[in-house]
């Protein structure tokens, strides 16, 4: 339950301080942008023994469907390339009670302002019934597409909302595809 407060607590730090206009803020020279979002999605993960609590014979899948809220900062690498690092928290629905964690992104910038990336980092996964928590690496991928990529020209820019499409694995035995909206400040 620790681990759930620091999350929303961050969060929360990261609204109240986003609700300030910090915009593409500069710390020591170097250009932030920092972005927050709400997403959907579905995990299913292939049970095997680091999710079953001892001397329980569980086989198959934990699976569910998600709503998870997402935080982050990227750091821009020159106009073309960037790097950040983003927090979720996840709340999840049939077998899946909770998921959280931490993950660095790498990626490009599109002509029209959109972005694509890869992610890696630590995931929490905390299933319900006969399944205990379990913490592993997740890797992933996906795109953000602004108004400009969606023909929408005159709305938002750079700023703005943008739809995020994302497919990760969570220690390569599980899907976990996710769609949202995410808003940069």
């Amino acid at each position: 339950m620790r681990i759930h407060s620091i999350a929303v607590l961050g969060a929360a730090a990261f609204a109240a301080l986003t609700s300030q206009s910090i915009s593409a803020a500069e710390i020591g020279g170097v250009k932030l942008e920092p972005y927050a979002g709400v997403l959907g999605g579905y995990h299913t993960l292939n049970v095997g023994s680091e999710y079953t609590r001892p001397g329980a014979q569980l086989r198959g899948d934990v699976h569910g469907a998600l709503i998870e809220g997402v935080a982050g900062v990227n750091v821009p690498l020159g106009s073309l390339f960037f790097v950040g690092v983003e927090g979720d928290v996840s709340r999840g629905f049939d077998q899946i009670r909770w998921e959280y964690g931490v993950r660095g992104r790498v990626g490009v910038r599109t002509a029209t302002g959109g972005l694509l990336f890869l992610t890696g980092g630590t995931h929490f996964v905390d299933p319900k019934g006969l399944y205990q928590r379990h913490n592993g690496t997740v890797f992933g991928g996906g795109v953000e597409l602004g108004a400009a990529d969606l023909g929408l020209s005159n709305f938002g820019g750079e700023k703005g909302p943008r739809l995020r499409l994302q497919f990760e694995s969570y220690d390569l035995d599980s899907l976990r595809p996710m769609a949202g909206v995410v808003f940069h400040f």
